[in-house]
């Protein structure tokens, strides 16, 4: 059990965030919709570049974590120093007694936060295999953004099974204390 504690912070460093980060979710907040309603916002905006058709609300609907409408969170971006299973990621997000807010988390942070999300890197929105979102040909996907050096913006899924490389960040979404 060591060993793999020692691998994980090996591989997830620090936060990359300046400042402290609380979100405050809003009252209007809905889990249910929340995919929809953002896309609707986003997807035709000029510095949306891609939308992924499998970013929809009904793909989603098992997250771990929901957010409660007026509660406070704190939010960091954890760097990815080489590369990592979707497995190793949850494992240390839940070792930081993280919450795995999902696709809908992600997208409302994007909403009221665009700051975090930083230039050159995508922000992966980890949650359980369970929880994520399974195509018909069983491949499941994980929710991610990226903003890209000319400040343009993607909302993509990528694949559980794969590695994540050091263009890639950690959402990392805890109660505050």
């Amino acid at each position: 059990m060591v060993e793999e504690k020692t691998t994980l912070v090996s591989e997830i460093g620090a936060n990359l965030l300046k400042k402290e980060i609380v979100f405050t979710v809003p009252d209007s907040f809905d889990h249910e919709s929340q995919l929809d309603l953002f896309q609707k916002k986003v997807e035709n905006l000029p510095t949306t570049y891609f939308y992924s058709e499998h970013l929809k609300s009904k793909n989603f609907l098992k997250v771990s974590d929901r957010f409660i409408p007026k509660k406070s969170y704190k939010i960091e971006i954890l760097e990815i120093k080489k590369d990592v299973i979707s497995e190793a990621c949850i494992n240390f997000l839940l070792s930081q007694n993280a919450l795995l807010v999902g696709a809908q988390g992600l997208t409302i942070l994007f909403e009221y936060h665009p700051e975090i999300f930083i230039k050159g890197k995508f922000i992966v929105s980890f949650d359980r295999r369970e929880s994520l979102y399974t195509d018909i040909s069983g491949s499941i996907w994980v929710p991610y953004a990226e903003r890209d050096l000319n400040n343009m913006y993607q909302f993509d899924v990528g694949y559980f099974e794969g590695f994540w490389d050091n263009e890639f960040t950690i959402l990392c979404v805890t109660e505050l204390m």
